[in-house]
């Protein structure tokens, strides 16, 4: 019987480790907004933006966590993805506008592109910060090229703009990117030996494993999820535009490093970080949301930096330096209670 309590007790140990952030940041929030007068906050509005914000943050988190997860900083993921939207809605502009087409054609494009990032990092023989910013500049400067660089915008083309608008959409393309990141990072081959190469590298080589194959693995499934990622990033955006500016396309990937790191520490728990990954975009899509409401009026934009930025500098120290800061706490309390005895 005290078996079966204590596991018990362990599963709701682990799913409180993994909800605890996305709670507190969910309900911080709605009493903040209820006590300023903000009643809207909570309802189904509400709930449809968060998730619509979480879809589009979770599938490029998945693609940047598959890099991140094997020791590589991948910068241009935003470019692989401003490039597929622009040349995917060009081609089914010319075709036919069709939201299947446009899908396959933005998966096909991104893993291409992601392709080629892999090939120059990988025979290339360059660090993968120069290889991946070179390969940014490279797509970025692309950009301009296609249609007389116009970009495009498909916001009032409803019958592409649902994949990123319509909450069941989302919720399944969410899906779709979670299940293909747990399967290859748990389940494949490939996955398994990515992780003996992050671990440690001369050993899993000496094995006999293909150190470029992998990588390039890698890259293929980066890409292929930038490709989900990318038809909802262009069909929530009013347009996406030519890039004229070098390295302008950063933020629109990099804007979910924190979702990463975050999916990581809760995914512990259950020791799944694709999950993780969910409920951390969830909780930061959550609190910029939330931000942008309550924020005094005409500083939402700074408000939300501020904290976001705060918010960020405190989770990274709390889950790096955790257990020195509980340490450190616990032997002041305690030495405190010894003194006072």
């Amino acid at each position: 019987m005290n078996g079966n309590n204590n596991r018990v007790l362990d599963i709701i140990k682990r799913i409180a480790g993994t909800l605890y952030i996305p709670v507190i940041i969910y309900f911080v929030i709605l009493a903040i907004a209820r006590g300023s007068g903000l009643t809207f906050f909570g309802n189904a509005t509400t709930w449809q933006n968060l998730i619509q914000s979480m879809a589009a943050t979770a599938t490029i988190a998945y693609a940047l966590g598959i890099q991140i997860k094997n020791g590589r900083f991948d910068f241009s993921g935003g470019a692989v993805m401003t490039l597929g939207a622009i040349v995917s809605v060009y081609i089914v502009n010319q075709i036919v506008v069709n939201w299947l087409l446009f899908l396959v054609l933005s998966i096909l494009i991104c893993t291409i592109l992601s392709v080629l990032v892999g090939l120059l990092y990988t025979y290339g023989r360059l660090p993968v910060i120069i290889a991946t910013i070179g390969a940014a500049i490279l797509f970025e400067s692309l950009t301009l090229l296609v249609d007389n660089g116009r970009g495009i915008s498909i916001s009032a083309t409803s019958a592409l703009n649902f994949l990123g608008k319509n909450t069941w959409v989302c919720l399944a393309l969410t899906a779709v990117s979670a299940v293909i990141y747990f399967c290859f990072t748990k389940l494949t081959i490939a996955g398994q030996h990515a992780n003996l190469l992050t671990n440690n590298q001369l050993a899993a080589v000496n094995i006999g494993i293909n150190e470029r194959k992998n990588v390039m693995q890698t890259f293929v499934m980066t890409g292929f999820l930038y490709g989900i990622a990318t038809v909802i990033f262009a069909s929530q955006s009013a347009s996406v535009a030519a890039v004229s500016s070098t390295l302008g396309t950063i933020s629109t990937a990099f804007g979910a490093i924190l979702p990463v790191y975050m999916g990581f520490y809760i995914g512990k728990f259950i020791n799944n970080d694709a999950l993780g990954i969910v409920f951390s975009s969830f909780a930061v899509g959550t609190l910029k949301y939330g931000l942008s409401i309550i924020a005094p009026s005409g500083y939402s934009g700074a408000y939300t930096n501020i904290v976001y930025g705060i918010f960020l500098v405190v989770f990274f120290l709390i889950s790096h330096q955790g257990d020195a800061i509980l340490g450190w706490l616990k032997e002041k309390i305690g030495g405190g209670t010894a003194q006072r005895a």
